[in-house]
């Protein structure tokens, strides 16, 4: 096993252990975070599993948010576009399901104007979802 799965293994609730097995025997990449870890699926989406309740507490967050193409987050209250985002409660815990959203570097993009807003999120996580629309897609309040 290398450092990486032990590192998430580590952490992982056990109530999640059958859902971990399932998606990253089926994952492209996996994305280890402070309170989840994301598996990037084929056929353009991702999966959220948390590492703790803060991780819950971020899917659900994500998925009342996301019922609204646009809302209000951040330190600012900026007007921000999410990613669709739904969750589902496993074993007492939130699951997140998203879109897959293609990460850019919005300092450094000429592909598009970047609005205000993106550059007032934490570690400036948008990117292009599948339409081609820029995204927020970690908007979790932990």
């Amino acid at each position: 096993m290398n450092t990486i799965n032990q590192h998430i293994n580590a952490d992982l609730q056990p109530a999640l252990a059958d859902l971990y097995a399932k998606y990253s025997s089926r994952a492209l990449s996996v994305h280890a975070g402070r309170n989840r870890v994301v598996f990037v699926l084929p056929h353009g989406y991702v999966v959220k599993l948390p590492r703790n309740t803060a991780g819950s507490a971020d899917n659900l967050h994500e998925a009342n948010t996301s019922r609204f193409e646009r809302c209000f987050a951040g330190k600012h209250g900026s007007e921000v576009t999410v990613a669709k985002c739904r969750a589902v409660c496993y074993n007492g815990f939130y699951v997140g399901l998203m879109e897959y959203v293609k990460h850019i570097n919005i300092f450094r993009t000429e592909e598009i104007t970047v609005p205000l807003w993106a550059f007032r999120l934490d570690c400036a996580q948008a990117g292009l979802n599948k339409a081609g629309k820029l995204v927020a897609y970690d908007y979790g309040l932990n």
